[in-house]
């Protein structure tokens, strides 16, 4: 119950679902994704970082997301947790006993 309370929140981050290698080619989609994530400042991002498109991963044709993963994210060291990634204001105790319940 607690795992859905944090992936659920009342309102989208951004209007891009996906952000693909076409969005990040585009300085306003690109602007308006990367504006969008550090306004909304979502408490859970879900993000592929091996995903690939056009031989490029996220890596590659986004780094800016990479630096804001890094400066405002924490993520768990679980398999199956590898695509989720934490705001700083949640306390990883609290989200660590979430995932240990939900795991179980």
């Amino acid at each position: 119950m607690m795992y859905d309370a944090l992936l659920v929140q009342p309102k989208r981050a951004t209007r891009y679902t996906y952000f693909f290698p076409l969005h990040a080619a585009c300085p306003q989609c690109k602007g308006e994704f990367l504006g969008d994530l550090e306004r909304a400042n979502p408490q859970v991002l879900i993000v592929n970082m091996q995903f690939g498109m056009f031989g490029k991963k996220v890596t590659q044709y986004l780094p800016e997301l990479t630096q804001l993963l890094r400066q405002s994210y924490w993520q768990l060291n679980y398999i199956g947790a590898e695509m989720l990634y934490f705001s700083h204001s949640l306390d990883p105790r609290v989200v660590d006993d979430a995932w240990q319940r939900c795991t179980q």
